[in-house]
């Protein structure tokens, strides 16, 4: 599992930073949204914004294979997101992340490639994007970090929208092994 460490999706946020307000907006959104709450790139561009409850500080997901489950986020994680609807139109229908290329034909909606490929810019700004670390690495981060901090599966498991928890201990057996290594129990 690739994944970032919390420090390192701290200085993507910085990176993003550098950049003009709208584009800043967007993108610092996006890497809150799969580094903090760990939505998947599909889940991130499908967003609109009537599923973002600005009173709740929650955001209405419609993920993989068309679960439906709702992610909170605390004050200063949905600052970011506050920051991306201040600068979009005030349409409920619209969606969050949008194209920001004026090519002909091009759909308005931020597409998966698009997204991935602003989160590998700024990886790549960084240093970051090496060893297979892609944009996934966000989520994979964010479900390190709950189990790091305690977290139980199970609510890891919702969080990621995983229908089978089978799927979450991937990341117990990853943290397992990097930190209660089975040589520690050999005193060389």
């Amino acid at each position: 599992v690739k994944y970032l460490s919390e420090s390192e999706l701290q200085s993507m946020l910085n990176e993003s930073a550098k950049s003009n307000k709208k584009t800043m907006a967007r993108n610092q959104a996006a890497i809150v949204l799969m580094g903090c709450c760990g939505l998947r790139g599909c889940e991130v561009i499908n967003i609109r914004r009537k599923d973002v409850d600005c009173i709740a500080h929650t955001v209405s997901i419609n993920g993989k294979g068309d679960l439906k489950r709702k992610t909170g986020m605390t004050a200063s994680q949905f600052k970011y997101i506050q920051a991306l609807l201040d600068v979009i139109p005030n349409d409920q229908d619209s969606f969050l992340f949008v194209n920001t290329s004026n090519k002909k034909g091009s759909s308005p909606q931020l597409t998966v490639r698009g997204l991935r490929l602003m989160i590998d810019t700024i990886m790549g700004k960084l240093k970051i994007k090496k060893n297979g670390r892609s944009s996934h690495s966000l989520r994979h981060g964010c479900a390190m970090a709950l189990y790091r901090h305690g977290v139980p599966i199970e609510k890891i498991s919702a969080q990621l929208g995983h229908e089978r928890i089978n799927t979450t201990m991937i990341y117990v057996r990853v943290m397992d092994t990097i930190e209660n290594p089975v040589s520690s129990v050999l005193d060389c």
